[in-house]
């Protein structure tokens, strides 16, 4: 490939130039389940078992898969994503993951602090003051 490369940029006009770009089409998925560990690596076969644990280990353009069961956590998430290259959380099943969460008046089921966040499909819940808290953009 690099031999091609080399010939063609030979055989070019003077003054035109090649640009080659290389594009990730794949951006990573992280994956959490009720059953999951925090120590697992966050794959379909071994998940995250919080949402907290795996918005640590994503980046920008990583869909975070939350398969449905009951999470009792108060969820912070902070990663950012950017304009072309969002951050999502996604139930995988529309309502099937279930935030619930138990506290003071003052506190929410999940306080997003992150940019360029998606959060779609959770049924949210507490006996606080409210469900999900996007202090980013």
């Amino acid at each position: 490939m690099k031999r091609h490369l080399k010939n063609l940029a030979r055989q070019s006009l003077p003054g035109l130039f090649v640009v080659l770009t290389a594009i990730q089409v794949d951006a990573a998925d992280l994956y959490v389940g009720p059953d999951g560990r925090d120590s697992n690596p966050g794959t379909i076969d071994r998940p995250f078992k919080t949402i907290t644990r795996a918005a640590t280990a994503a980046t920008p353009g990583t869909t975070v898969w939350v398969a449905p069961g009951i999470y009792r956590e108060i969820v912070e998430t902070s990663a950012s994503g950017t304009p072309t290259a969002r951050i999502r959380y996604v139930s995988s099943t529309t309502w099937g993951a279930k935030i619930r969460t138990k506290g003071p008046d003052d506190h929410w089921s999940w306080a997003n602090y992150g940019n360029y966040v998606d959060i779609e499909g959770f049924d949210v819940s507490n006996d606080g003051r409210g469900g999900i808290a996007n202090l980013g953009s």
